[in-house]
């Protein structure tokens, strides 16, 4: 069985190549779709549904689109519907994933902050059940994926209570990496202090093992 320090490490390992991923992704965007006739047309939207902070899907009668945006939309939490813009002239309103595609989540308060779209792919009635039952991501991403809190939990025998609070700590902050770090000196501290202990131990077991041989 794996150890504590093997399995933080492993962890840490994971967070860092996640991060430099994101830092790879930041700012790319995605290829629009073309031709405009394979774009989503806003007035034949009957549904949408959030999937993640920056994801949503969008029934489109006989089409059906996985959205990506360029950033998580707080707004769509309230949002009581949606509507598309599109700044490109000759996409006739479509919605292609091009620089100025937006999605608008409507308030009932009636303030509305723009959302900009990153990329838009077309999805096959299969795929967009999969993704609503949080199954898959393009690509074989999973969706609906556990926080490392909650995976860690599962491993109690491994995972005391302080390493799971210091780990929900660094989930909510921002600072995993950080958390990990600290995990990994922490058991190699208490790994020394057990091997001081054992070795302080020792000697007294040892005579006392002597006396009762002795004795007998």
């Amino acid at each position: 069985m794996m150890s504590a320090k093997t399995l933080i490490l492993t962890f840490l390992g994971l967070a860092l190549v996640g991060s430099i991923a994101a830092l790879a992704d930041e700012g790319v965007k995605g290829e629009p779709l073309r031709p405009y006739v394979a774009c989503m047309d806003p007035a034949q939207v009957r549904g949408w549904t959030r999937i993640d902070a920056d994801e949503l899907l969008v029934d489109a009668g006989r089409s059906r689109y996985h959205i990506t945006l360029d950033t998580a939309c707080a707004d769509l939490d309230f949002a009581t519907g949606i509507r598309f813009d599109s700044k490109v002239a000759d996409s006739g309103g479509r919605i292609c994933g091009d620089p100025g595609d937006n999605v608008v989540p409507l308030a009932s308060t009636g303030h509305s902050t723009p959302c900009s779209i990153n990329r838009i792919a077309p999805v096959t009635k299969s795929q967009y059940k999969d993704l609503l039952e949080g199954k898959s991501r393009p690509g074989g991403e999973q969706a609906g994926s556990q926080p490392l809190s909650e995976a860690m939990a599962e491993h109690p025998k491994v995972f005391s209570p302080l390493y799971l609070s210091m780990i929900r700590v660094g989930e909510t902050g921002g600072t995993l990496d950080q958390q990990l770090l600290q995990l990994s000196d922490l058991y190699e501290k208490e790994e020394a202090l057990k091997g001081e202990v054992q070795a302080a131990l020792a000697y007294p077991a040892l005579v006392l093992l002597m006396g009762v041989l002795s004795a007998v």
